[in-house]
This record gives structure tokens, C-alpha cells and sequence, in this order.
């Protein structure tokens, strides 16, 4: 991807089929990926939530990885 450059919507990214509950994540200040893809994502899964992390950039896993296990281990022990 070219500096600058940003992901946009892509059809291929179709979650309808799958049957299981998902977590959307996303951060509010994502410079690669913008917050429309995790929206479309959401709205297009069967069981989902969207988290939106807010002043989260595009690495969370690596900047907040406290936030993200407790929020992961918290939705898949409701399931």
C-alpha cells in the first residue's frame, strides 16, 4: 500500500455466511483503515458487535492489548 493510501470497502469482505456471533474492533483514529469498513462489517454480520476504541489506531493488539484481551475473553465467555 502507498504512503497515504487508505483500505476502502470491499465486497469480498462478506461476513453473512458465517454463523457465529462477531467482534467487530476498530479504532476511532485508524489511519489505514477507515472506521466505514468495521460499520459495513457490523451491519452486514448476523451477531455482531462493533466496538469502536476510542483514540485507537490501526495496531490495537500491539498498543492496547489489555483492552483488547479483556474485551475478547468478556464476548466469548458470554457466548
Amino acid at each position: 500500500m502507498e504512503e497515504g493510501a487508505r483500505m476502502t470497502w470491499d465486497a469480498s469482505l462478506d461476513p453473512a455466511p458465517i454463523d457465529r456471533p462477531i467482534l467487530v474492533i476498530h479504532g476511532d483514529e485508524d489511519a489505514l483503515v477507515p472506521l466505514e469498513v468495521a460499520e459495513r462489517l457490523h451491519e452486514r454480520a448476523r451477531a455482531s458487535q462493533l466496538w469502536v476504541v476510542e483514540g485507537g489506531g490501526h495496531m490495537l493488539p500491539i498498543t492496547r492489548p489489555d483492552e483488547i484481551a479483556k474485551r475478547v475473553a468478556s464476548f466469548a465467555l458470554v457466548r
